[in-house]
């Protein structure tokens, strides 16, 4: 009998303490995870993604559009001339000062994530390469850039009004107007001691739309109004169109004192010079030649 009650009593004891480990278990199975232990605070939830760039306002939007038109549009030799101070400047002085420099896109990487694509812009093929690569002229001026300075003395564009900015959401809205300059050799008409450099000066109306990324750089470039590579250097592929483009554009004579020496020798089209004050049916504004003493006159000129 005693044996009988002291296995009841080693099983009882054994039930009860499985029950025990078994509701122990459960509850810690079933505990909050906050609980079973202290927890670090989450400081680095979000790691595995980029944290997103704060949307730039529509000010700063407007600013770096302004700036990316400025340094797309703005280049070579400045066609603003005061035409009063530069008239019977030494030529030497006045070639000095307009002469175009060297073509070099600047660094717009804090503007823009837009790069020229191949064959765009001064570093592209020179269209004396595209034409034929074999010929002496593109072993000479291998890139557009080095290739046009040989085809003109001075070549350049400014924005003259604006650039004006709308902004709508992650695009903006560009419009104004630039102005374009091209001196090229060939002219000959002179009276006495001063000779005539007769530029061509070109408008064009700018409307482009931009978009921008979420760091307020600029992603998209399109322009709806003119195009011409003179007027966008950096994204356009050059040719030799300038010249008839320009040719028949506001056209002014300016009376430089000796010959022009540009030492350039064009392959392709240069503007029609004129060879009289009658000449190319008006087109030439002759007024600054006003008060200088023709071949005819027997007086000393100024």
């Amino acid at each position: 009998m005693r044996n009988t009650d002291h296995k009841t009593i080693i099983t009882t004891t054994i039930i009860t303490l499985l029950v025990i480990v078994a509701t122990i278990l459960i509850m810690v199975h079933n505990k909050p995870a906050g609980q079973t232990q202290a927890q670090p605070a989450a400081t680095s939830t979000h790691t595995a993604s980029p944290t997103p760039t704060p949307t730039l306002n529509p000010q700063q939007l407007a600013d770096t559009a302004i700036r990316f038109e400025q340094q797309a549009r703005n280049w070579g030799t400045d066609p603003n001339l005061n035409l009063d101070q530069v008239k019977t400047m030494d030529q030497a002085v006045f070639l000095g000062q307009t002469r175009m420099p060297d073509p070099t896109m600047p660094d717009m990487s804090r503007l823009t994530v837009l790069h020229p694509a191949d064959g765009q812009g001064p570093d592209g093929l020179s269209p004396a390469c595209r034409e034929d690569e074999t010929s002496a002229i593109c072993n000479t001026y291998q890139t557009a850039g080095a290739w046009w300075r040989q085809q003109a003395w001075a070549t350049g564009t400014r924005w003259v009004d604006g650039p004006h900015v709308t902004i709508n959401g992650n695009t903006a809205q560009v419009t104004g107007q630039v102005r374009s300059m091209l001196i090229q050799p060939g002219d000959s008409f002179h009276s006495t001691d001063y000779w005539a450099i007769t530029p061509a000066w070109q408008t064009n109306t700018i409307n482009d739309t931009l978009t921008f990324t979420r760091d307020g750089r600029i992603s998209g470039f399109t322009p709806h109004g003119a195009n011409h590579w003179w007027v966008n250097p950096w994204y356009t592929t050059w040719d030799d169109s300038m010249a008839n483009s320009m040719a028949t554009s506001e056209r002014v004579a300016i009376p430089v004192k000796g010959r022009p020496t540009m030492n350039l020798y064009p392959s392709t089209d240069v503007m029609r010079a004129p060879q009289t004050q009658a000449d190319l049916d008006g087109i030439v504004d002759w007024r600054l030649w006003n008060g200088i003493c023709l071949a005819s006159c027997n007086s000393k000129p100024f």
